[in-house]
């Protein structure tokens, strides 16, 4: 009796027929499998990818920058005093050395007047202390006459040389005090000196920080200018970039503001990396006209070239100069010397060999 088995689809099949066909299957899968593995073996390792040094991440990606002005400062006040008057406001233009504020020097102007004074005064205690000090002198001199003529005795003689002592220490102090009196003056007129800010470079206010007649500390900041004629490009490179980055890199610029692409040159490099940032500071000069442009602007860069073009070292020692040549070209029988021949006297003397 033959066993037999019924499929899924509900025909009968015999139970030996449906084993040899499942070997059979699994035959042609182990086959296949060896064929593909040895397929595997036989295909060439390819070499692994290394990214071009030449074109890394950070040169092509964008930078972002900032415009800066060419100069800027915060002027601000030396002295504590009400401010008078701001004849600049905000975004006015100057010239250099234009006054940009005035400060109230009422109280200084008076301190000065009373030092002038105090000398003047001081002067004139001066001369009655050496009116005094040549009388103490005559004194002295008189007494010792005196007492070299026995009218006078070594007590007065003292007295008159202690009064001599005094009128002389009198007229030391009374210059010490002039002296102090004058350098008051000198104090007072240093101080004076900055009742006016100057400007120190022609530009445009940026920001007004005081009103006029506020009270002003010393050292407190009152205006900020600005030079905006040429601007200035900054920007940050990250470490691994710096490495590649020279004096007179050229980089292209695209400002938020507009599309335009603008092309500049770097033109300075701060020597030090910033500690936890790890990033390098950059000014850049831009090329072309900056109408339009304004300080504070927003921006992306892209370098161009990371360094300027030269011949390399190698290059140059390929080629060598003209008297390596000439040393090359010229034949061995020139440059060797030319053998003299003996002299007749000489080879007279040589003896004549036996034959």
């Amino acid at each position: 009796m033959i066993a037999t088995s019924k499929n899924t689809d509900g025909s009968t099949q015999s139970l030996p027929a449906k084993l040899a066909i499942n070997g059979l299957s699994a035959v042609i899968l182990m086959l296949c499998l060896n064929v593909d593995a040895e397929n595997t073996e036989k295909a060439p390792q390819l070499a692994p990818m290394t990214p071009d040094p030449s074109v890394s991440s950070g040169s092509v990606a964008a930078l972002p920058i900032q415009l800066i002005p060419n100069r800027e400062v915060i002027l601000s006040s030396e002295i504590s005093t009400p401010i008078e008057r701001l004849p600049y406001k905000l975004g006015d233009s100057f010239k250099a050395g234009a006054v940009l504020a005035v400060l109230d020097c009422k109280e200084l102007q008076a301190k000065q007047d009373y030092a002038v004074a105090d000398l003047a005064e001081l002067h004139a205690r001066r001369e009655s202390a050496d009116a005094e000090f040549r009388a103490a002198q005559e004194t002295h001199v008189a007494k010792l006459r005196l007492q070299a003529l026995g009218a006078a005795g070594d007590l007065e003689v003292t007295l008159a040389a202690a009064g001599v002592d005094k009128a002389r220490a009198a007229v030391r102090q009374m210059e010490a005090s002039a002296d102090k009196a004058k350098a008051n003056i000198k104090q007072s007129a240093a101080q004076m000196l900055h009742c006016e800010i100057i400007a120190p470079f022609a530009g445009q206010v940026a920001r007004v920080r005081v009103r006029e007649r506020e009270l002003v500390a010393a050292n407190q900041a009152i205006l900020d200018i600005v030079d905006v004629k040429t601007l200035r490009v900054q920007l940050f490179v990250p470490a691994n970039l710096a490495r590649r980055i020279s004096l007179g890199s050229t980089m292209e610029v695209r400002l938020n503001a507009d599309a335009q692409v603008r092309n500049a040159r770097i033109t300075r490099i701060n020597p030090r990396l910033d500690g936890a940032s790890q990033v390098l500071e950059l000014e850049a000069k831009l090329l072309g006209p900056t109408t339009g442009l304004i300080a504070g602007m927003l921006g992306n860069a892209r370098l161009i070239s990371t360094s300027k073009s030269s011949v390399p070292a190698r290059e140059k020692g390929n080629h060598p100069n003209k008297q390596d040549e000439a040393s090359h070209t010229t034949p061995a029988a020139e440059q060797m010397p030319a053998l003299k021949k003996p002299s007749t006297a000489i080879r007279e003397q040589m003896p004549k060999q036996k034959i």
